[in-house]
């Protein structure tokens, strides 16, 4: 087991970062800057929703060069065959990079490739044991690995996946040798009392998903998406708010104070940010405010 340098005793915040559609990271990089001072460690993700994006790896060490914040870039078994993963993963070592992400990866037909063709050769489990494997200094075949690489695992886990194998695939990647645990998108905290989630417990460290809602037509989209869950109590409330995103801010608060003794920290994964409601809800996070922020409502952005 490697244990995450990220990782703070009291409370760790992660906040995701989608690598640009183009050759030009610029918007990325000054984003990153920006919230920086506020996070632990940013996650890149790899053609997320099997969508074109650059390739993570080169990204992330372009960040922590430039804001000496840890990365985790993510990679899947989808798109590489288990020699290419094996050199994918060289090269992150060689750039510094000390944490990943494993994922089986979207199916290829939700993409903007859909006739492309998945090659699922590993699945998360199996893509965990690989990395375990370079850390221990060998090979998919056994030939020495010489520095052997030395990166924390970390992998994803649904809190609410009922279905009968979703715990069993959580156990596989235990036993494969995750390190940590990010979690799918949780937005209220009522959630996390629910039989299900408690099922989900372990002595790993476990950090929880959410998003801080920009605005309806987002919580409209994750409505759609399996595993996250939209409770009729939270459509309520937000319905009533009279500033969406300042009741979205507090939303997010008040999950941090659930997971206390709970949990180790929180995973932001906003969506199309607004930077001003991502800056406040940090700044809240991180208690760095020397008046209460959301006194004054955050205009709406849609």
């Amino acid at each position: 087991m490697v244990t995450p340098t990220f990782l703070k005793p009291n409370f760790t915040l992660t906040y995701e970062l989608n690598p640009p559609r183009s050759t030009d990271a610029t918007t990325v990089l000054t984003h990153a800057k920006t919230v920086a001072p506020f996070v632990d460690a940013f996650n890149l993700t790899d053609n997320p929703m099997s969508s074109l994006r650059m390739s993570p790896g080169p990204l992330a060490a372009a960040i922590q060069n430039q804001t000496t914040v840890a990365t985790i870039p993510h990679i899947t078994g989808r798109d590489r065959n288990v020699l290419a993963l094996q050199s994918e993963l060289l090269g992150f070592s060689f750039l510094g990079i000390r944490n990943v992400f494993a994922l089986t990866g979207d199916p290829m037909k939700i993409g903007d490739h859909p006739d492309a063709k998945g090659v699922y050769e590993l699945y998360a489990n199996q893509l965990i044991e690989l990395v375990r494997g370079l850390n221990q200094g060998r090979d998919r075949v056994g030939k020495e690995i010489k520095p052997a690489t030395s990166f924390s695992i970390g992998a994803a886990v649904t809190l609410t996946d009922t279905r009968p194998d979703g715990f069993d695939t959580f156990k596989k990647k235990i036993d494969g040798g995750a390190d940590f645990f990010q979690t799918q998108i949780i937005l209220d905290p009522a959630t996390l009392d629910s039989p299900t989630v408690r099922k989900y417990q372990t002595d790993l460290p476990v950090l929880l998903g959410t998003v801080p809602l920009k605005n309806e037509k987002v919580l409209a989209t994750l409505k759609t998406i399996p595993g996250i869950e939209v409770t009729e109590r939270l459509e309520k409330r937000l319905a009533r708010a009279t500033h969406f995103a300042t009741e979205a801010n507090r939303l997010v608060l008040e999950l941090r104070d659930a997971i206390k003794g709970r949990y180790s920290g929180l995973h932001l994964m906003p969506i199309n940010p607004n930077e001003e409601q991502v800056l406040r809800l940090l700044s809240d996070l991180r208690g760095t405010r020397s008046t209460p922020s959301l006194a004054k409502p955050l205009e709406e952005k849609r």
